[in-house]
C-alpha cells in the first residue's frame, strides 16, 4: 500500500473554505502552512497515519477532535493526547499504534469471496453440459 503526505503547497490555497482528506493513507505531519488558510471553516483529516503536534492557528482552534479521529500519532489541542516535550508526538503515556502490525484480513476475505464465486460459476457451467458439448466439438 502506498502512502502520501499533505502537500505544504495546500497552504497557498488562500480562499479554501473546506478540506476533506479523510481515509487517504496520509502519513507525516500536518504542515504548518495550513495555518495560513484563514477561510478554512471545515477540516477532516481523520483515519490516516498522521503524526506530530496539531498546528496552532486561529482556524485550527475551531475544529473538533473528530477532525483528527483515527490518527493516534497526533497530539495537542483539541485532542486529549498531550505532546512530548519536543512537540513531536504523543507523550510516553499514550497508547502505541498497534494497527501498523496487524494483518489486514479484509483483503484476504475479499479475494477468497471472488475465488469462491468464480469456482461456483465454473462448476455451474460444467454441470450444465457445456463441457460435454465442447468436448464433442473437439472430437468431431
Amino acid at each position: 500500500m502506498k502512502y502520501g503526505t499533505i502537500p505544504k503547497s495546500f497552504g497557498n490555497l488562500k480562499q479554501l473554505g473546506s478540506l476533506d482528506l479523510s481515509v487517504n493513507r496520509l502519513r507525516g505531519e500536518i504542515p504548518e502552512e495550513l495555518t495560513s488558510l484563514t477561510f478554512l471553516s471545515f477540516l477532516n483529516i481523520s483515519y490516516n497515519k498522521l503524526v506530530g503536534r496539531i498546528p496552532v492557528g486561529p482556524q485550527f482552534l475551531t475544529f473538533s477532535a473528530s477532525s483528527y479521529t483515527g490518527n493516534t500519532g497526533l497530539c495537542g489541542f483539541p485532542l486529549e493526547t498531550s505532546c512530548n516535550p519536543n512537540g513531536y508526538g504523543p507523550a510516553a503515556d499514550s497508547e502505541p499504534d498497534l494497527e501498523e502490525t496487524e494483518f489486514d484480513w479484509q483483503y484476504v476475505f475479499i479475494g477468497l469471496g471472488y475465488g469462491f464465486g468464480a469456482a461456483l460459476a465454473f462448476a455451474s457451467l460444467n454441470s450444465a453440459g457445456l463441457n460435454s458439448s465442447f468436448t464433442h466439438r473437439i472430437n468431431t
